[in-house]
C-alpha cells in the first residue's frame, strides 16, 4: 500500500468519524428537547460537549491532512 493509498483511507475514516459523531450530535439535541429533567438534560448537555469537541479536533485533524503545508 502506498502512502497515498494510507493517506486516502486516513482521510475516508475520518469523514465517517466525524459524520458519526455529527448523528450522534443530531440525536443528543432532539432528547435534550424531548427531557424534562434538569439532571438529565445537563448530562445530555456534557455528552455534546464532548462530542463537539472530538468533532472539532478530527475537523481540524482532516484538514491538516488535506492542506500540509498549512
Amino acid at each position: 500500500m502506498t502512502n497515498e493509498e494510507k493517506q486516502a483511507e486516513r482521510k475516508a475514516r475520518l469523514k465517517a468519524t466525524i459524520e458519526a459523531h455529527q448523528a450522534e450530535l443530531s440525536k443528543l439535541r432532539q432528547l435534550k428537547r424531548a427531557q424534562k429533567h434538569p439532571l438529565a438534560k445537563l448530562k445530555i448537555e456534557l455528552d455534546m460537549s464532548v462530542y463537539q469537541g472530538q468533532l472539532k479536533g478530527y475537523q481540524l485533524w482532516l484538514e491538516q491532512l488535506e492542506n500540509p503545508l498549512q
